[in-house]
């Protein structure tokens, strides 16, 4: 017995822009870049393996002391080939954590920085959606919102990272917010 993915079957065209909705873990193309979502002190992300033990503790600790929260919405950029975008969508410091005020301009950030760095091929998780208690609907408006307020010339594949089971109703929700694609 032979599985075959129909990526057709998860594949939406906004104008040059082709937006393919799959899970995480099955990428349906190579990433110049890759959004991950974080909160202000960049403590809830992916954890990184420590290859050392690198400073002694009083320094990190005196570090940690003199550290300022970034701006939720704010993206910050690390490394290369993937480019990782963190962008801030939670202020831990608040209640709630995570607010559409901060998803909106988080996606915006993303959408300025991958045209300002000629990034073609971009994986998105539905931001707020992870640690923020936020509706798949909600984000996605939010996301349409910021794609079609954002002038794009560089991206041209968007992989829409989705939770196990809802590519088909996210891909849904798209063709309805989206009008003229």
């Amino acid at each position: 017995m032979e599985l075959v993915w129909n990526r057709s079957d998860y594949t939406l065209h906004i104008g040059q822009l082709t937006v393919i909705a799959a899970p995480p873990d099955y990428p349906p193309f190579k990433c110049e870049a890759m959004v991950e979502e974080q909160d202000t002190w960049l403590v809830l992300g992916k954890p990184v393996p420590v290859a050392d033990t690198g400073p002694p503790l009083w320094y990190l600790s005196h570090t940690l002391d003199r550290a300022q929260p970034l701006e939720p919405g704010s993206v910050l950029v690390k490394g290369s080939n993937p480019v990782r975008l963190l962008a801030v969508v939670l202020d831990v410091d608040q209640e709630p954590m995570c607010r559409p005020e901060y998803v909106v301009k988080a996606y915006c950030n993303v959408m300025q920085t991958v045209q300002d760095k000629n990034i073609a091929s971009l994986a998105l998780p539905l931001l707020g959606t992870i640690h923020g208690k936020m509706s798949i609907n909600e984000s996605l408006q939010l996301l349409t919102e910021a794609v079609l307020n954002t002038r794009q010339e560089s991206l041209k594949e968007l992989w829409l990272q989705t939770p196990p089971g809802c590519d088909h109703e996210i891909l849904s929700i798209l063709r309805t917010e989206i009008p003229d694609r």
